[in-house]
This record gives C-alpha cells, structure tokens and sequence, in this order.
C-alpha cells in the first residue's frame, strides 16, 4: 500500500466511512506504528542509560569490579530500563497536492510530440516545398515558425481536454487556441532571433532569445483557452523560460552537429534537429506546468475520482463551475452522481465560497459534515463532497502557520 492509499483509508476511517475489514486494517497499521515506536525508543533509552555509566569515569575492569562489591551499582547496571510510552499519534492531514506531477509529465509528454511532429512537418516542407532553398532567411523563418508553432502549440494546447477533463469539445477548443497562438509565436519569435542573431554577430543566445518569445505565446494560450488571468501569467513566465531553456539546447545542439565532420553531416544535422524539437516542446510544455504548481495561491486537491491526486487552480477574477459538462470550468469526468453544473466556486470580499448549482454539496471541517445550501466560506483543508468525487481546498494565503 502506497503512503498516499493509506493516508486516505486511515482519513476515512477517522470519519467513520471505512468498512469492518477496513477498520481491523487501519488498527492493525496502528497498532504496528506503535510497537515501532516503542521498541526504537527503548532502544534510545539503552543507549541513555549506558551512556550515564559510561559518563561515571570508571573503566571497563572498575566497573567489573566494583560489580561484586557494590550491590547498588550492580543493580543499577542490570536494571532493565523504564519503558517509554508511546506517543499519540500524530493527525493525519490530506495532502498537500501542491505539484500536479501528472500535469507536468502530460505537458512534457505532448510538448515532446508536437516538438517532433513539428519537425516531421518542417522537414516535408522543405522537400515538397522547397523552403530550404529559400533565399532570404527571414522569408524562410516566417514559413517554418508558424508551422513549427502550430504543431507545439496544438500539442500542449490539447492537454486539458486529452488529460485532464478527457473531453473533445475542450481538447478541440483548446488545441485551436494553442495552434493560433503557436503560429503567432512562431512568427513572431524565429524572426526576432534572426534579427538579433544578425546584430550580434552569431551564437547560440540571441536565437535562444527568439524561442522564448515562441515559448510565451504557447505558455499563455491555455489560460487564454480557459479565460483564466491566473492561468495566462503562469503561462507566460513558465513558457518564457521553457522555451529559453529548450531553446539554447536545441541551438547548441544543431550548432555542434553542424560544425562536426564524423559521418554523414546531413543526417547528424536531421537528427539533432528533431532531438532538439523534441526538447524544445517538452520544456515549454514541463515548464508551463511547473510555474503554474509553484506560484499558484489557491487550488483544489482530488482525493477520490477518476481525478484523484490531480489539483485544479482557482483564479479569484472569475467564478469556477463544478459539473460533468464540457462546459463547466472544472470538468469532473467518470462519476455518474456528479450533474451537469454540480457547484460553483467564487471570490467575494477575499474569500472563497462555493455554493450548489444543480447538485447536492457538503463541506466536511474538524470531522463534522455541512450540507451547503448558499454561498459557504471555505477554509483551507476543508473536504468537499460532490457526489462520490471528494476534494481538498487549499489555500497558501489563508495557510496558518
């Protein structure tokens, strides 16, 4: 059993939702963190009391000995030592879920695929095409940076509906938002590295330049996608930094391959490309995902349901709905019990309240259970009941020390 499963089994059963076979489990789990705990503090209680024998100055051959001579002291020494009683066990708390792990290797993942698809793509362009005979470097870096963005961009833009909310209106929806802004980026950030790698005199940083400004317009079209502020300045600064990163390995990668002399140059050139695709679209995507999990102030954590251990990021400028439809900002997929607009989260006067919409709502907090009938504030840790699919408000800013 994973320590996440046993957390969660010994929090039901602490709200008394666990079966009898569950129950004689968690008290055996107890009941064995007890005898742990017991053994290992008598066994520092031995190292205590020998330590103070030792600290008395005599030798190994006094304290022989005096053994025979002195009752008292041989006494001492063989008495075995008091127990210590065990402690009470600490409560266990939901988890945190501060990083959505699944989120970040999802953007990474199909980052990485629009990454070398879109080296797939640029490279049939420029058999069938003729871009690589081209010219003018700038005309052919207008050609290829909306092609390359489109296919990254739709890649990482695809990822709420793919992953998230298993949904093809939103997986279309957002998969347009980030190709439109993928081209945008594309165009936009491969000239401007081409200008500055012109004014420069050459290097690998000033085009790594220019697929920064190509990682901020695909970092932000998720937030765009989902009209969420928050979303889009996570957005912007990790795809900012993604695409930096990404960026300067893929051109120094293309620029070794380019000046080696071992083997067929041509080829090492295509596959250092298509590797460097392939970084540079998994960065942008892990980087996007990272940003938003650190700085993000208020979230939901899923400790049930198809979404269990995945977060969900509420933005205080707009309202959060809760439901099965594709239409609801929060896509609750896999549970028959939740309805179209089950709930509704929303920000007023600094707090975060969540009221029912369609559904039932109940708000566990210090064991006791609420059935929600108007707006209710939340407090961070509060356990939210959706029909079968439970979730944890967290909030940093409310968080007490």
């Amino acid at each position: 059993m994973n320590p996440d499963t046993r957390d969660e089994l010994i929090l039901r059963h602490l709200d008394g939702q666990t079966t009898a076979d569950e129950a004689t489990h968690v008290n055996r789990l107890l009941a064995e963190d007890a005898a742990f705990r017991a053994r290992f503090f008598g066994f520092v209680d031995q190292v205590a009391w020998l330590r103070e024998i030792l600290n008395t100055g005599m030798s190994g051959a006094a304290l022989a000995a005096d053994r025979g001579s002195k009752p008292e002291m041989h006494a001492v020494m063989n008495a075995p030592p008091k127990p210590r009683p065990a402690p009470a066990p600490a409560p266990v708390e939901a988890p945190q879920g501060k990083f959505d792990f699944r989120q970040i290797y999802f953007n990474a993942v199909l980052g990485g695929i629009g990454g070398l698809w879109g080296w797939a793509v640029i490279t049939l362009a420029g058999s069938w095409l003729y871009i690589n005979y081209i010219s003018n470097v700038y005309l052919r870096d207008a050609l290829i940076g909306p092609l390359l963005g489109i296919c990254i961009g739709c890649a990482i833009g695809c990822t709420d509906g793919l992953v998230a909310s298993r949904s093809l209106r939103r997986l279309v929806h957002g998969g347009l938002y980030g190709a439109g802004l993928g081209a945008l980026g594309g165009l936009v950030g491969l000239l401007l590295g081409e200008v500055l790698f012109g004014l420069l005199k050459g290097g690998v940083w000033p085009r790594a330049l220019g697929w920064a400004i190509f990682g901020l317009f695909v970092g932000v079209s998720d937030g765009f996608a989902q009209r969420m502020p928050a979303k889009i300045r996570y957005g912007l600064l990790g795809g900012l930094l993604g695409g930096l990163i990404g960026g300067s390995t893929y051109e120094g990668l293309v620029s070794l391959l380019g000046r080696s002399s071992f083997g067929n140059r041509s080829a090492a050139l295509a596959w250092g490309s298509a590797f460097g695709l392939i970084i540079l679209g998994a960065c942008i995507g892990a980087l996007v995902g990272l940003v938003e999990s650190l700085l993000r102030q208020s979230w939901l954590f899923f400790i049930t349901g198809r979404l269990e251990g995945q977060t969900r990021t509420l933005d205080s400028s707009r309202p959060h709905t809760l439901g099965s439809s594709a239409l609801c900002a929060i896509v609750l997929p896999g549970d028959p019990t939740v309805l179209d607009c089950h709930a509704e989260i929303s920000y007023t006067d600094g707090e975060f309240a969540i009221r029912p919409r369609d559904g039932e709502v109940v708000v566990k907090r210090g064991g006791r259970s609420e059935t929600v009938s108007q707006p209710f504030i939340l407090q961070p840790g509060d356990r939210i009941h959706l029909g079968d699919t439970k979730m944890v408000f967290r909030n940093e800013e409310k968080k007490k020390p």
